[in-house]
Protein backbone atom coordinates (compact mmCIF):
# COMPACT_ATOMS: atom_id res chain seq x y z
CA UNK A 1 0.00 0.00 0.00
CA UNK A 2 2.43 2.29 0.69
CA UNK A 3 4.43 1.48 -2.60
CA UNK A 4 1.44 2.52 -4.10
CA UNK A 5 0.85 5.42 -2.46
CA UNK A 6 4.28 6.47 -3.18
CA UNK A 7 3.56 5.92 -7.26
CA UNK A 8 0.54 8.35 -6.75
CA UNK A 9 2.67 11.07 -5.13
CA UNK A 10 5.26 11.06 -7.96
CA UNK A 11 2.69 10.33 -10.83
CA UNK A 12 2.39 14.29 -11.45
CA UNK A 13 5.75 15.00 -11.39
CA UNK A 14 6.38 11.75 -14.06
CA UNK A 15 3.62 13.33 -16.18
CA UNK A 16 5.32 16.89 -15.98
CA UNK A 17 8.52 15.30 -17.24
CA UNK A 18 7.26 13.48 -19.76
CA UNK A 19 5.39 16.89 -21.01
CA UNK A 20 8.23 18.93 -20.66
CA UNK A 21 10.40 15.73 -22.37
CA UNK A 22 7.75 15.74 -25.59
CA UNK A 23 7.58 19.95 -25.55
CA UNK A 24 11.53 20.19 -25.85
CA UNK A 25 11.00 17.44 -28.62
CA UNK A 26 8.36 19.24 -30.16
CA UNK A 27 10.45 22.76 -30.17
CA UNK A 28 14.09 20.56 -31.97
CA UNK A 29 11.60 19.41 -34.12
CA UNK A 30 10.22 23.07 -35.02
CA UNK A 31 13.73 24.47 -35.03
CA UNK A 32 14.64 21.33 -37.95
CA UNK A 33 11.96 22.12 -40.24
CA UNK A 34 12.19 25.76 -39.66
CA UNK A 35 15.59 25.96 -40.85
CA UNK A 36 15.06 23.80 -43.78
CA UNK A 37 12.55 26.33 -44.58
CA UNK A 38 15.42 29.49 -44.12
CA UNK A 39 17.68 27.21 -46.10
CA UNK A 40 15.32 27.15 -49.11
CA UNK A 41 15.62 31.35 -49.15
CA UNK A 42 19.06 31.23 -49.05
CA UNK A 43 19.08 28.76 -51.72
CA UNK A 44 16.87 31.43 -53.66
CA UNK A 45 13.83 28.72 -54.18
CA UNK A 46 11.67 31.36 -52.90
CA UNK A 47 8.07 29.02 -53.98
CA UNK A 48 9.84 26.16 -52.01
CA UNK A 49 10.75 28.23 -48.74
CA UNK A 50 7.19 29.83 -48.63
CA UNK A 51 5.39 26.05 -49.09
CA UNK A 52 8.12 25.12 -46.40
CA UNK A 53 7.33 28.16 -44.31
CA UNK A 54 3.41 27.45 -44.52
CA UNK A 55 3.97 23.82 -43.64
CA UNK A 56 5.76 24.97 -40.80
CA UNK A 57 3.07 27.45 -39.16
CA UNK A 58 0.19 24.77 -39.47
CA UNK A 59 2.15 22.42 -37.53
CA UNK A 60 4.06 24.68 -35.03
CA UNK A 61 1.51 27.70 -34.58
CA UNK A 62 2.59 27.89 -30.85
CA UNK A 63 6.04 27.55 -31.57
CA UNK A 64 8.29 30.63 -30.58
CA UNK A 65 9.66 30.25 -33.99
CA UNK A 66 6.17 30.78 -35.58
CA UNK A 67 6.02 34.61 -35.63
CA UNK A 68 9.83 34.77 -37.70
CA UNK A 69 8.31 32.38 -40.09
CA UNK A 70 5.74 34.71 -40.68
CA UNK A 71 7.71 37.60 -40.97
CA UNK A 72 10.21 35.80 -43.68
CA UNK A 73 6.95 34.27 -45.29
CA UNK A 74 5.89 38.13 -45.79
CA UNK A 75 9.40 39.34 -46.64
CA UNK A 76 9.64 36.59 -49.60
CA UNK A 77 6.38 37.57 -51.14
CA UNK A 78 6.87 41.40 -50.72
CA UNK A 79 10.72 41.48 -52.06
CA UNK A 80 11.29 38.21 -53.76
CA UNK A 81 8.03 37.02 -55.46
CA UNK A 82 6.88 40.91 -55.95
CA UNK A 83 3.65 39.42 -54.21
CA UNK A 84 1.99 42.73 -52.30
CA UNK A 85 -1.27 40.91 -51.19
CA UNK A 86 0.96 37.66 -50.06
CA UNK A 87 2.92 40.25 -47.55
CA UNK A 88 -0.01 41.84 -46.68
CA UNK A 89 -1.56 39.02 -45.49
CA UNK A 90 1.03 37.55 -43.56
CA UNK A 91 2.54 41.03 -41.96
CA UNK A 92 -1.00 41.48 -40.77
CA UNK A 93 -0.99 38.06 -39.55
CA UNK A 94 1.92 39.14 -37.29
CA UNK A 95 0.39 42.16 -35.74
CA UNK A 96 -2.86 40.42 -35.02
CA UNK A 97 -1.66 36.89 -34.12
CA UNK A 98 1.64 38.70 -31.92
CA UNK A 99 0.87 42.02 -31.12
CA UNK A 100 3.57 41.32 -28.28
CA UNK A 101 6.20 40.08 -30.07
CA UNK A 102 9.44 41.97 -31.60
CA UNK A 103 7.98 41.58 -35.14
CA UNK A 104 4.98 43.20 -34.93
CA UNK A 105 6.62 46.98 -34.80
CA UNK A 106 8.39 46.03 -37.81
CA UNK A 107 5.79 44.44 -39.59
CA UNK A 108 3.65 47.65 -39.00
CA UNK A 109 6.38 49.76 -40.48
CA UNK A 110 6.51 46.73 -43.50
CA UNK A 111 2.71 47.73 -44.01
CA UNK A 112 3.14 51.50 -43.55
CA UNK A 113 5.76 51.39 -46.30
CA UNK A 114 3.52 49.04 -48.86
CA UNK A 115 0.19 51.16 -48.06
CA UNK A 116 2.40 54.64 -48.99
CA UNK A 117 4.82 53.11 -51.93
CA UNK A 118 2.90 50.62 -53.56
CA UNK A 119 -0.79 51.52 -52.55
CA UNK A 120 -0.82 55.19 -52.07
CA UNK A 121 -3.02 54.74 -49.33
CA UNK A 122 -1.93 57.52 -46.75
CA UNK A 123 -4.66 57.05 -43.93
CA UNK A 124 -3.64 53.01 -44.09
CA UNK A 125 0.11 53.89 -43.86
CA UNK A 126 -0.34 56.91 -40.90
CA UNK A 127 -2.26 54.35 -38.91
CA UNK A 128 0.69 51.88 -39.14
CA UNK A 129 3.51 53.98 -38.49
CA UNK A 130 1.54 55.43 -35.69
CA UNK A 131 0.94 51.65 -33.62
CA UNK A 132 4.60 51.21 -34.74
CA UNK A 133 5.24 54.37 -32.40
CA UNK A 134 3.08 53.50 -29.71
CA UNK A 135 4.69 50.20 -29.24
CA UNK A 136 7.61 51.27 -27.45
CA UNK A 137 9.58 48.74 -29.34
CA UNK A 138 11.66 51.04 -31.68
CA UNK A 139 14.83 52.33 -31.12
CA UNK A 140 15.69 56.31 -31.16
CA UNK A 141 17.09 55.68 -35.46
CA UNK A 142 13.79 53.65 -36.55
CA UNK A 143 11.97 56.45 -34.25
CA UNK A 144 13.66 59.48 -36.03
CA UNK A 145 12.97 57.47 -39.81
CA UNK A 146 9.57 56.77 -38.71
CA UNK A 147 8.53 60.54 -37.85
CA UNK A 148 10.52 61.68 -41.23
CA UNK A 149 8.28 59.07 -43.31
CA UNK A 150 5.27 60.67 -41.88
CA UNK A 151 6.64 64.04 -42.14
CA UNK A 152 7.09 63.65 -45.68
CA UNK A 153 3.83 61.92 -46.54
CA UNK A 154 2.28 64.86 -45.11
CA UNK A 155 4.36 67.08 -47.49
CA UNK A 156 3.42 64.69 -50.14
CA UNK A 157 -0.72 65.14 -49.68
CA UNK A 158 -0.04 68.90 -49.63
CA UNK A 159 -0.33 69.07 -45.43
CA UNK A 160 2.62 71.60 -45.38
CA UNK A 161 1.93 73.10 -42.09
CA UNK A 162 2.02 69.61 -40.14
CA UNK A 163 4.92 68.83 -42.49
CA UNK A 164 6.59 71.77 -41.39
CA UNK A 165 6.10 71.23 -37.86
CA UNK A 166 7.21 67.76 -38.22
CA UNK A 167 10.44 68.57 -40.19
CA UNK A 168 11.43 71.15 -37.21
CA UNK A 169 11.20 68.81 -34.63
CA UNK A 170 13.41 66.23 -36.69
CA UNK A 171 15.85 69.05 -36.90
CA UNK A 172 15.83 70.09 -32.98
CA UNK A 173 16.41 66.34 -32.76
CA UNK A 174 18.79 65.80 -34.85
CA UNK A 175 20.90 68.76 -35.84
CA UNK A 176 23.66 67.23 -37.78
CA UNK A 177 22.53 63.66 -38.92
CA UNK A 178 21.75 63.09 -42.32
CA UNK A 179 17.54 62.94 -41.67
CA UNK A 180 18.33 66.34 -40.47
CA UNK A 181 19.93 67.82 -43.37
CA UNK A 182 16.77 66.01 -45.70
CA UNK A 183 14.66 67.95 -43.38
CA UNK A 184 16.40 71.14 -44.54
CA UNK A 185 15.85 70.53 -47.73
CA UNK A 186 11.94 70.08 -47.15
CA UNK A 187 11.71 73.06 -45.42
CA UNK A 188 13.30 75.06 -47.64
CA UNK A 189 11.23 73.36 -50.91
CA UNK A 190 7.94 74.39 -48.65
CA UNK A 191 9.03 77.76 -48.41
CA UNK A 192 9.71 78.03 -51.83
CA UNK A 193 5.74 76.37 -52.71
CA UNK A 194 4.62 78.96 -50.67
CA UNK A 195 6.60 81.46 -52.38
CA UNK A 196 8.39 82.81 -49.41
CA UNK A 197 11.42 83.35 -51.20
CA UNK A 198 13.39 85.10 -49.00
CA UNK A 199 13.09 82.66 -46.56
CA UNK A 200 13.55 80.17 -48.94
CA UNK A 201 16.63 81.10 -49.83
CA UNK A 202 17.98 81.62 -46.51
CA UNK A 203 17.53 77.40 -46.03
CA UNK A 204 18.81 76.83 -49.28
CA UNK A 205 21.62 78.81 -48.59
CA UNK A 206 22.16 77.72 -45.19
CA UNK A 207 22.55 73.70 -46.31
CA UNK A 208 24.51 75.10 -49.35
CA UNK A 209 26.72 76.39 -46.58
CA UNK A 210 27.19 73.08 -44.01
CA UNK A 211 25.85 69.92 -46.47
CA UNK A 212 28.11 66.77 -46.75
CA UNK A 213 25.26 65.22 -48.98
CA UNK A 214 25.89 65.49 -52.57
CA UNK A 215 21.69 65.05 -53.40
CA UNK A 216 21.25 67.58 -50.54
CA UNK A 217 23.34 69.64 -52.09
CA UNK A 218 21.57 69.47 -55.36
CA UNK A 219 18.80 69.98 -54.10
CA UNK A 220 19.73 72.86 -52.05
CA UNK A 221 21.07 74.06 -55.76
CA UNK A 222 18.09 74.37 -57.91
CA UNK A 223 15.96 75.32 -55.27
CA UNK A 224 17.73 77.96 -54.30
CA UNK A 225 17.99 79.21 -57.97
CA UNK A 226 14.19 79.19 -58.15
CA UNK A 227 14.07 80.90 -55.71
CA UNK A 228 16.46 83.84 -56.58
CA UNK A 229 14.79 83.58 -59.99
CA UNK A 230 11.40 84.91 -58.35
CA UNK A 231 13.45 87.15 -56.80
CA UNK A 232 14.86 88.75 -59.50
CA UNK A 233 18.59 88.10 -58.35
CA UNK A 234 19.36 86.65 -62.22
CA UNK A 235 23.46 87.35 -61.88
CA UNK A 236 23.76 85.14 -58.15
CA UNK A 237 21.15 82.40 -59.35
CA UNK A 238 23.62 81.90 -63.03
CA UNK A 239 26.61 81.51 -59.92
CA UNK A 240 25.05 78.89 -57.79
CA UNK A 241 23.79 77.26 -61.47
CA UNK A 242 27.05 77.22 -62.66
CA UNK A 243 28.40 75.25 -59.52
CA UNK A 244 26.20 72.44 -59.91
CA UNK A 245 27.99 69.08 -60.07
CA UNK A 246 27.72 67.60 -63.27
CA UNK A 247 27.87 63.94 -61.96
CA UNK A 248 24.40 64.32 -60.52
CA UNK A 249 22.90 66.90 -62.78
CA UNK A 250 23.33 66.13 -66.24
CA UNK A 251 25.82 68.38 -68.38
CA UNK A 252 22.91 69.53 -71.18
CA UNK A 253 20.34 70.29 -67.99
CA UNK A 254 22.87 72.57 -66.54
CA UNK A 255 23.29 74.17 -69.70
CA UNK A 256 19.51 74.56 -70.46
CA UNK A 257 19.41 76.07 -67.05
CA UNK A 258 22.18 78.83 -67.43
CA UNK A 259 20.63 79.13 -71.04
CA UNK A 260 17.25 80.30 -69.45
CA UNK A 261 18.66 82.43 -66.65
CA UNK A 262 21.00 84.17 -69.38
CA UNK A 263 18.23 85.10 -71.64
CA UNK A 264 16.21 86.22 -68.94
CA UNK A 265 18.78 88.40 -67.93
CA UNK A 266 19.35 89.66 -70.97
CA UNK A 267 15.55 90.69 -71.36
CA UNK A 268 15.32 92.32 -67.84
CA UNK A 269 19.04 94.25 -67.89
CA UNK A 270 19.59 94.63 -71.79
CA UNK A 271 22.10 97.63 -70.72
CA UNK A 272 24.11 95.89 -68.25
CA UNK A 273 24.36 92.42 -69.92
CA UNK A 274 26.17 92.57 -73.59
CA UNK A 275 27.71 88.48 -73.06
CA UNK A 276 28.34 85.76 -70.74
Amino acid sequence: MREANKWILLLPFVCFAFASWLSVGSEVEARAQFERAKESWRLGRYSEAVTRYRSFLERYQDSDYAPEALWETATIYYYNLHDINGALRYFESIVEKYPASQWAAKSHLKLAEIYDRELNELPKAFEHWSRAVESGALNQEELREVRFQIADARFKVSEFDLALDEFKRIIENEDDGHLAEQARVRIGTILRIRREFRAASQVFSEILATTKCKNCRLQAQLGLIESLEFLDQLPEAIEVAREIDTQLYPTDMRQELLDRLFEKRRYYEPGLWNGR
